[in-house]
């Protein structure tokens, strides 16, 4: 191995400086002791430095002793002492040289200490091979800029837990009006909802100050929040989400609607008369677009089937905004709690539906049936058509 049992280890975690005695090593990292008790494998990219200390005779006393060395670091003020050498024209400082001017008093323990401070996240120092250089005016004022950031964006972040929290606990959300980084927030955690496994670290971190302690997956998390402030439904598809279909129309598109409904006796007056036929339309109850119909015609002959279709591309120009939404759209959705049409209601439900008691363009699909009801013909007529019963 190449780190020796009862080595004191130093390495960074969550952004602060951490200590504990090693145990072993392997490819994965070392294995430390922590004066807690707990034993946790760090990677050797972390360990900011090793000591060793020939009076360590079992884990647990440097596990303490490590303890001890990274509060006495979080106590030492190098300031003044970066103050003073950044004056100085040297080409660098041994953490014992900066350790003394600390404190000339200073034992073994503090020297470790003031090691550890260097290596500290806010450390005023910077290493350079085995020693350590103050580093710019620049630099500090630079870090102080990110620091003071950095508190606004976590207070402006605990702000929207706040309000999302007040939110989930009344039930309600008012998001009228409300700041980009609620608006934000609010959207982050609907992605979540739809992710089946991961979710981003925003989301991640917005959700566990939320749920503190709370186990479930993250997206199971994110549904829970958004029904809880009404904003889903506990019955939400989330599938459908994830699919997102345009459920909306453009003015555009639905201004080239109207204009169907107003052109229909112009698309349906140079048509082949199917009015005076009894047409049946069977659909569900709940249908508001009827798409075919049925008839049955005696001839001499025999007898004509027509199948009715609604010739929906009569009335929609082609290469339209109209036609381009349809063409996005591909069909109509019909959804267990919802239906997304693929064209405007006015299109799809009024002008080009297959409605009872009014004349509406087709296209006939007629089967030439003899007496003995063999086809013998077939033809597909543009055709103006008239259903007499709308039946389930």
């Amino acid at each position: 191995m190449a780190t020796q049992p009862n080595t004191l280890v130093f390495f960074t975690k969550d952004g602060s400086l951490q200590g504990g005695a090693s145990l072993e090593e392997n490819k994965k990292g070392i294995l430390v002791q922590m004066d807690d008790g707990r034993k946790v494998r760090v990677p050797t990219r972390d360990v900011s430095f090793l000591q060793e200390d020939g009076a360590l005779k079992d884990p647990e006393t440097g596990a303490r002793l490590a303890h001890r060395i990274c509060s006495l670091a979080m106590e030492i003020d190098l300031h003044a002492v970066w103050e003073l050498l950044l004056e100085e024209d040297l080409p660098g400082f041994t953490h014992q040289d900066i350790a003394e001017l600390c404190d000339p008093a200073g034992d073994a323990v503090f020297q470790a200490a003031v090691r550890c401070a260097l290596d500290g996240p806010e450390s005023l120092f910077k290493r350079k091979g085995d020693r350590w250089v103050p580093v710019s005016q620049k630099t500090v004022q630079e870090r102080l800029q990110q620091k003071e950031a950095l508190q606004q964006k976590l207070a402006a972040e605990q702000n929207v837990v706040d309000h999302l929290a007040r939110a989930r606990k009344q039930g309600t959300l008012d998001s009228h009006g409300a700041a980009q980084e609620l608006k934000a927030s609010l959207t982050v955690l609907s992605r979540a909802a739809m992710e089946t496994d991961k979710v981003d670290s925003t989301a991640s971190r917005l959700l566990a100050l939320l749920y503190p302690g709370d186990t479930r997956p993250y997206p199971l998390l994110a549904f829970d929040f958004m029904v809880s402030v009404g904003l889903w439904d506990e019955d939400e598809d989330v599938n459908l989400m994830r699919l997102d279909p345009p459920q909306r129309f453009t003015d555009e598109v639905l201004e080239q609607g109207e204009k169907v409904v107003e052109a229909l006796e112009g698309i349906i007056s140079q048509r082949e008369d199917r009015t005076h036929l009894v047409a049946i339309a069977i659909d569900d109850a709940d249908t508001v677009e009827v798409d075919d119909a049925l008839a049955l015609e005696k001839t001499p002959s025999g007898w004509n089937v027509h199948v009715f279709i609604a010739d929906v591309a009569s009335g929609v120009a082609r290469g339209s905004a109209l036609d381009q939404e349809a063409a996005l759209r591909a069909s109509t959705v019909y959804h267990p709690t919802r239906r997304i049409p693929m064209l405007p209601p006015s299109v799809s439900e009024n002008a080009l539906s297959l409605n009872q008691g009014v004349r509406r363009p087709a296209l006939d699909h007629v089967f030439y049936l003899d007496e003995a009801f063999q086809q013998y013909d077939f033809a597909v007529k543009p055709c103006v058509l008239q259903v007499d019963k709308q039946m389930t």
